[in-house]
């Protein structure tokens, strides 16, 4: 790699963003791969100098701006705050945020997991051929990686129920939970908040006033623009972009396999590239699935921001050099 790799930007809102950000998920331990990567990610990013180094190498190179997810009681997420303000220290600058937060909703106290992914399951259903989205929930990679996932969801199918009209009218969402959630990253510099995939349930369910609320509080209390993440892009973005909601953007997978792309790859890809609103590419490399720049290039035909999780400098390296490749540039 040379030094004349440096990441270009553009503007979300205001925002003046690099088109590559760097994820964080390898540095919490999370491979999407297998649970043997998952270890080996845990072991390596248990030495802090080795979430230092691909930090500052992404700083080099244009690449201020970092995805985090509060994984608290993960002592590996410890070890990234404290890297991230070593380079910071290191470098004179500040690393931009994008936090993205477990949104706490509740109906009648908590939201169980299950019947949410049934509640998506029977209103996709009416869209796309069951048999073909059975197939996508069941053999889904990422959700694969869930412990028990297809065993789990097959038997939530046979046995439960999805959430009912009345049960969603009860949605509520503790907004002082959210609060304690983001003063972890006080002294930090948050230049975006992304509620997380929950916001999917809020779309699905048509309770939008629940969303509004939310991003009015972000905006008023935290002053951030808020991007709202999504895996069930086919729906949610269609619903959202129908309505004035005060929201700066989407995050959201795209790529080749249709990976964590609900409730099909093609639905989704066609609410993406209809958004009004900029979308920033997850799941880019469908959890190490797919070849860099084959998939910078896939990705980069439907929007200009991506952000990707990397466990090395050389994946970095590899990585920044597919995004010149596909932007053209050497």
């Amino acid at each position: 790699m040379t030094p004349n790799y440096v990441v270009p930007r553009l503007k979300i809102g205001q925002l003046q963003l690099p088109v590559l950000m760097l994820g964080s998920l390898p540095f919490l331990g999370i491979s999407y791969r297998s649970f043997e990567y998952d270890d080996v990610y845990r072991k390596r990013f248990s030495k802090e100098e080795n979430i230092v180094e691909i930090i500052s190498k992404a700083v080099e190179c244009g690449i201020d701006v970092l995805g985090i997810m509060p994984d608290i009681g993960n002592p590996l997420f410890d070890n990234l705050l404290s890297a991230i303000r070593k380079v910071e220290n290191t470098y004179g600058l500040e690393i931009g945020l994008g936090v993205c937060i477990p949104l706490p909703i509740e109906i009648d106290g908590y939201v169980d997991t299950f019947r949410r992914w049934l509640t998506y399951y029977y209103s996709e259903k009416r869209l796309v051929d069951e048999k073909r989205l059975l197939e996508q929930y069941l053999n889904d990679p990422i959700l694969q990686w869930r412990k028990g996932w297809r065993r789990d969801f097959a038997n939530a199918l046979k046995y439960r129920k999805p959430y009912t009209e009345e049960d969603l009218k009860k949605i509520s969402i503790n907004l002082q939970r959210v609060e304690d959630i983001l003063k972890i990253f006080d002294g930090y510099k948050l230049v975006f908040v992304e509620p997380g995939s929950e916001t999917d349930f809020l779309a699905i369910s048509k309770r939008l006033d629940v969303l509004n609320i939310l991003i009015d509080f972000l905006k008023s209390r935290f002053k951030v623009p808020v991007i709202l993440g999504s895996h069930h892009a086919g729906i949610t973005i269609p619903t959202l972009e129908k309505y004035q909601l005060n929201f700066d953007g989407f995050m959201t997978p795209i790529n080749m396999l249709g990976v964590m792309m609900f409730p099909s790859k093609e639905l989704a890809l066609r609410a993406i590239k209809k958004a009004t609103k900029p979308i920033i590419a997850i799941k880019v490399l469908a959890g190490g699935k797919l070849e860099p720049l084959k998939a910078v290039r896939f990705a980069l035909k439907y929007v200009k921001f991506l952000m990707v999780g990397v466990a090395s400098t050389k994946e970095l390296n590899i990585l920044i050099k597919a995004l010149f490749d596909a932007l053209g540039n050497t």
